[in-house]
This record gives C-alpha cells, sequence and structure tokens, in this order.
C-alpha cells in the first residue's frame, strides 16, 4: 500500500511539474533493497551508474559523463569531496534518510546552469501532520571467502506540536555494515616478451580473493515552524559518512 501511493505521489508531481522531472519518493526507495542513494537513482529510466565492486557509486543521466550532473540537497549545490573530481559520490549517502529524489532532466530559471547532463535534488524528511515512528531492520550472510554477516538499520521519529500544529521536529538515523567478499580473476600481460609488432597476448593470471568491509551511516534531522499558509521558517541538518578496507589476497 505505502508502494502505490508512494508511486502515485511520483506520477502526480511529475505531471504538474514545469519542467521535465523525474521523483522517486522515500515510499518507493525502501520498497526496494538499495544499498545507497545511487542504486535507488540507477532504477530510474535515462539513468546509468559507475559502480565499484557491485554498489552504485556516480550517477550518469541521459548517457553524459557524471562530472557533467550537479548534486543538491534541498536546493544546495553539494561540493565534491575529492580532490580534481567534480562528481559527487553517490555511495556514502544512505537511501533511508531522504523523503525524496528529484532528477531535473530540464533545469528551470530558477536552477543554477551548471549540470549539463541534469541536476539530482536530494529533498531531506520533515515532520508530517502525524505523528511518525519507523524502525526498519535487515540482514544477511555471503559464503564467499570464509563468509561474513550483512547488517542494515534504520529509525526515524517525528512530530508536530501545538494546538495548530505549527511546530514541527523530526529526526532520522541509518547504519550499514557491509562485510562481502569478492572473487576476481585478471589477466596480466607479460609486456617484455613480446616482440616489437607482435600482437598482445597474456600469458599469466592473478586470481585474487578480497574481503571488503564497507561501513554507511548517516543522519539527518530538521525543525520548521509555520508563520502563516505557505510561509515558514525552519533548520534542517544532513550528515553521512562512509569508510572502506579490503583485504586482498593474490595467487597465481
Amino acid at each position: 500500500a505505502e508502494r502505490a501511493s508512494g508511486e502515485a505521489e511520483e506520477i502526480n508531481r511529475q505531471l504538474t511539474a514545469d519542467n521535465l522531472v523525474q521523483v522517486l519518493t522515500s515510499d518507493v526507495i525502501r520498497s526496494l533493497p538499495n544499498a545507497n542513494m545511487a542504486d535507488a537513482l540507477g532504477r530510474l529510466p535515462s539513468v546509468t551508474l559507475e559502480r565499484d565492486e557491485g554498489e552504485g557509486k556516480y550517477v550518469q543521466v541521459r548517457g553524459t559523463e557524471p562530472r557533467l550532473t550537479s548534486v543538491t540537497i534541498n536546493g544546495i549545490n553539494v561540493p565534491s569531496p575529492e580532490s580534481g573530481v567534480r562528481q559527487i559520490k553517490l555511495d556514502a549517502i544512505p537511501a533511508d534518510i531522504v523523503e525524496s529524489v528529484e532528477i531535473n532532466k530540464t533545469l528551470q530559471a530558477n536552477m543554477d546552469a551548471d549540470g549539463i547532463g541534469g541536476s539530482v535534488n536530494l529533498v531531506t524528511k520533515t515532520a508530517g501532520e502525524r505523528p511518525t515512528i519507523t524502525l526498519n531492520g535487515m540482514g544477511g550472510y555471503t559464503p564467499i571467502v570464509n563468509g561474513r554477516g550483512l547488517v542494515e538499520t534504520a529509525a526515524t521519529m517525528g512530530q508536530r506540536f501545538g494546538s495548530d500544529k505549527r511546530f514541527g521536529a523530526l529526526i532520522g538515523g541509518t547504519y550499514d555494515w557491509n562485510g562481502r567478499g569478492i572473487d576476481d580473476i585478471e589477466p596480466v600481460p607479460d609486456i617484455a616478451s613480446l616482440l616489437p609488432g607482435s600482437p598482445r597476448w597474456f600469458d599469466t593470471i592473478d586470481q585474487r580473493e578480497y574481503r571488503y568491509y564497507r561501513s554507511r551511516w548517516g543522519l539527518a534531522g530538521s525543525t520548521d515552524y509555520k508563520l502563516a499558509e505557505g510561509s515558514n521558517i525552519y533548520l534542517r541538518g544532513f550528515y553521512s559518512t562512509s569508510r572502506i578496507s579490503v583485504i586482498a589476497g593474490c595467487t597465481r
């Protein structure tokens, strides 16, 4: 039921928008096994992903390079955390702490002209008219390279206060620990043995086994006060981080 209502909201927002936009709501995001925000966006038409060890990392809109797609949070531009790189790593953002995602394929006059491919806007959660408490948990197991578990948890709590419900507050958090094993076979060309002008060929291979550990967590909070119909003041915060460690073994 939640996914059906979420899909109906997506269609309504897309039909009433002044520009060409695609919307993904939190109800639909939660109904699918999305490891991170990039994986969630990869389910939309005309969106492809650059992946890292199976998880989405960078978003490509309409076939353009990732650096040509801008990313905003509540309309505010997000700078890249990587030196000399323009694109944003969306694998560091958990999928459970956003209310919706908007992909603007054509920009309006009030948007920065910095996304040739498009603009991805992450809308954070705010308190609704009804009190909200959600708890989610998932687990798994991978048998590769001695085996290890997978854990993902998320919680959100929000409410509006007062007889007229003018003041609202919401806080949410998520934690994801992903310990996986990876089998990798890499051909290794012995260039020194090749004669000038002869075709290249692979005479050895590396068979590698990786223990891959990824932890990711995020927090989001919002407070707002309704001054009048269509007018309010608010304070919002958003934080996410991820850590990756790899233990590699190699046999030839």
